[in-house]
């Protein structure tokens, strides 16, 4: 039976598209049977994960794992169907999200620089059209105009 006992990945880089996983120099060790197997990054070296749909991309890949002088091979897809491996691909996951509180901060504050455009534009619209009335000598527009200062 194959069971994780230490998974610390070495990197995690956030792209447009996915987030990776580097293995590289990770601290990743699993038990098979008792004897617990050290990953080596001679085979697959990072676990690429979609950020849209926060699925494994990389299902498919090897990696390798060695205890003394025995090297496995276990795809990405056997690794998953572990609970705990997992739960910690989770954790790791949660770790790259910005905190609830802070991402509802920053589209106020997104929002917040779209309203003093939108204004800006609105106030330099009446400007023009205060211009429009006064080259057609028109008195009440301009009066009325005026009042949206």
């Amino acid at each position: 039976m194959v069971h994780v006992k230490n998974f610390r990945p070495a990197s995690i880089k956030i792209c447009m598209k996915y987030i990776l996983v580097n293995l590289r120099n990770a601290r990743f060790i699993i038990s098979i049977q008792g004897a617990p197997y050290q990953f080596i990054p001679i085979a697959g070296k990072e676990i690429k994960i979609n950020r849209s749909t926060f699925q494994v991309e990389n299902r498919r890949m090897l990696f390798a794992f060695q205890h003394n002088s025995s090297v496995i091979y276990i795809k990405m897809e056997d690794l998953l169907k572990l609970p705990r491996f997992r739960e910690k691909v989770n954790a790791v996951l949660r770790s790259t999200e910005p905190p609830r509180n802070q991402t509802l901060t920053r589209h106020k504050q997104s929002n917040y620089s779209i309203d003093l455009v939108i204004d800006e534009l609105e106030q330099l619209n009446i400007k023009r059209l205060i211009d429009q009335a006064l080259d057609h000598r028109d008195e009440k527009a301009f009066r009325e105009l005026l009042r949206l200062l």
